[in-house]
């Protein structure tokens, strides 16, 4: 008993990088232990969803300004109508919904997010060395000595702007402190001469947050979106037993969870039953904008856009997750996907450093990887594949596919150079289609005349293990390295083998 006791502590301290592992957890006020419930603030006497929005309002406020627990212990199914002006209903650090089941109307002529979590202060604004951020160590700024700090850095110089719409894009980055220690580093450098870093702080506890066990339906005669949780400025949020559902609508724009400037923040056992969305319309199920440390496990999105949208992002993990893409719109680092399927989108990338691992996930209708032509942001990343399948067709026939939009380079100078990944594939297993059977590890697409430029960090190409099948046998099948003439600044080297492709040609393109 000992003995497993210590395992299920190591991996609940592990689960995270080694950036954002759990504290312990601060000593709690004693009200903590004795939680409100909205029936005790009209709710069972509410007559209409409009006082019942009122009686939950009027608990949680009540909860945030006691530092108390909210539990909704006793109640099945509450019917909410959005009164107009309506503000978030606040979060306390603990809300257990214990099962209840909310149906929201939002006619008010407005969006409104339903819960949020956001903290007491706004972030301030502080001087920091720059050389900080390198050496991780914050020791000689005052408010960084002690407890727990999340410093933003914002840069005033455009990382890079839209290639169709020309709006510019500003990256930001969070840094975790504990004890004057940050606990991560930027997503990149801060050093070179374009930076203009702005930074922001706010303290914060390092008590766990957690909003469990919840069904929200959205009913489907509401004109306006009901956006579901909101989180800001905080640390060490779990969410747990969620379950989201949402009707048919012509409504787009959605962001059921909301996270931003927040580090160490987990979702597991998420249900997501579609989005306001369509596949011509935008509309996400978890919203990611500055935030480090973010673990998904055991997610079911059904989704017709992409169910995941994150921007300046450092440090993902997804585990045991379906979905239909996960869209880095640009600006982050090391994303880790672990048994995850992912159908009709795969990942979409711009602007990524690190490395992208996938370990043992499932791909269909879909290119596992795309680097994303918006921002014209080819930055060094490696990509880390293992024992993973593909099912491959005539539109979707390779792991990789660069796509390309403008020929200029990116007037940023950590961006001036066209980068592609080095790519590393274990065990791949490529099911064709009986009447296309070609297969491309690393594809070109959109503007070629870019493609004519010399490529640079990408050295290597390796491929050990790697079979073909159609129909569940194995097949013979085409495998490009790359079938385009690639033309790299660094010597390159491709190595393959155990490949079994039915003696098949391989076939490389990429060099100096």
């Amino acid at each position: 008993m000992l003995r497993v006791f210590f395992l299920a502590a190591l991996l609940l301290v592990l689960w995270l990088p080694a950036f954002c592992q759990q504290p312990e957890r601060m000593q709690g006020n004693p009200m903590e232990d004795n939680p409100l419930n909205p029936l005790n603030f009209g709710l069972r006497e509410a007559s209409d969803g409009m006082e019942r929005y009122n009686a939950l309002m009027a608990c949680h406020r009540e909860a945030v300004a006691s530092h108390r627990p909210v539990s909704y212990a006793g109640i099945d199914t509450i019917r909410l109508v959005v009164p107009e002006n309506a503000a978030s209903i606040p979060l306390p650090y603990i809300t257990d919904f214990a099962g209840a089941v909310i149906v929201v109307r939002n006619n008010s002529g407005h969006n409104v997010t339903l819960f949020s979590l956001t903290g007491d202060k706004e972030p301030e604004e502080i001087k920091v060395d720059c050389r900080m951020l390198e050496d991780n160590d914050f020791r000689e700024v005052p408010e960084f000595r002690s407890g727990y700090n999340l410093l933003i850095v914002d840069d005033k110089t455009p990382w890079s702007a839209h290639q169709h719409r020309g709006n510019a894009f500003y990256r930001s980055d969070l840094i975790a402190i504990a004890e004057g220690h940050s606990q991560n580093s930027t997503i990149a450098p801060f050093t070179d001469a374009a930076a203009m870093p702005l930074f922001r702080y706010v303290t914060v506890s390092s008590d766990v947050k957690s909003i469990e066990h919840v069904t929200i339906i959205r009913d489907r005669s509401s004109a306006n979106i009901t956006y579901c949780f909101s989180v800001a400025n905080q640390y060490n949020v779990a969410f747990r037993n969620v379950h989201v559902v949402t009707p048919r609508s012509i409504l787009f724009g959605d962001k059921i969870f909301d996270i931003a400037n927040s580090a160490m923040v987990s979702f597991s056992n998420i249900i997501i039953d579609s989005s306001y969305s369509s596949k011509n319309s935008y509309g996400y199920a978890f919203c990611l904008t500055n935030v480090a440390g973010i673990r998904f496990e055991n997610i079911r999105c059904r989704t017709a856009w992409h169910a995941f949208a994150a921007a300046s992002v450092n440090g993902v993990e997804m585990r045991r997750c379906v979905a239909n893409g996960f869209s880095l719109l640009c600006y982050g680092r090391d994303i880790h996907a672990t048994e995850c399927d992912m159908r009709v989108r795969g990942f979409h990338l711009s602007s990524l450093f690190g490395t992208l691992r996938l370990d043992s996930c499932y791909f269909s209708q879909c290119t596992p990887v795309m680097l994303r032509s918006d921002y014209n942001a080819y930055t060094p990343f490696d990509i880390r594949a293992s024992h993973c399948s593909v099912d491959a067709s005539r539109k979707y026939h390779a792991f990789v596919n660069a796509v390309f939009f403008s020929n200029q380079p990116n007037r940023r100078p950590e961006l001036s150079a066209l980068c592609l990944p080095n790519i590393w594939v274990e065990a791949l297993t490529v099911n064709n289609r009986p009447l296309y059977r070609q297969f491309d590890i690393l594809a070109l697409s959109g503007n070629m005349k870019v493609g004519e430029r010399q490529v640079d960090y990408l050295q290597h190409i390796e491929v050990n293990g790697l079979r073909t099948m159609c129909k569940g046998r194995q097949s013979k099948c085409r495998i490009f390295l790359s079938r385009h003439a690639v033309k790299t600044v660094r010597k390159f080297s491709a190595n393959y083998k155990n490949v079994d492709n039915g003696d098949a040609d391989i076939i490389n393109c990429i060099g100096n």
